[in-house]
């Protein structure tokens, strides 16, 4: 049998980078570096630093349909994801 993803998300944050990487969400997995998007001296996550974020990484994104997931559902739970993965690191 298989064990197949809908949405793999996993993220780092050093000193110098903050990274997200995803599966399953175009056809090899995608690395963004939002280094960038993030002031240095911010602390947390509001909705204004989260929707630039977003905004930068949704049209990276490329999912498909098929028999796991619909292309709606998997970037409606990686928008979800990535707000929680966000908050966990910063």
């Amino acid at each position: 049998s298989e064990d197949l993803a809908i949405l793999g998300l996993s993220g780092l944050k050093s000193s110098r980078e903050f990274l997200l990487a995803f599966t399953a969400m175009a056809p090899t997995p995608i690395l963004l570096d939002i280094s960038h998007l993030l002031p240095e001296t911010k602390k947390g996550l509001d909705e204004e630093c989260f929707n630039a974020i977003w905004e930068f990484v949704k049209p990276n994104l490329k999912p498909i349909s098929d028999v796991r997931s619909a292309k709606d559902y998997r970037l409606h739970i990686a928008e979800i994801f990535t707000r929680q993965m966000l908050k966990e690191l910063l």
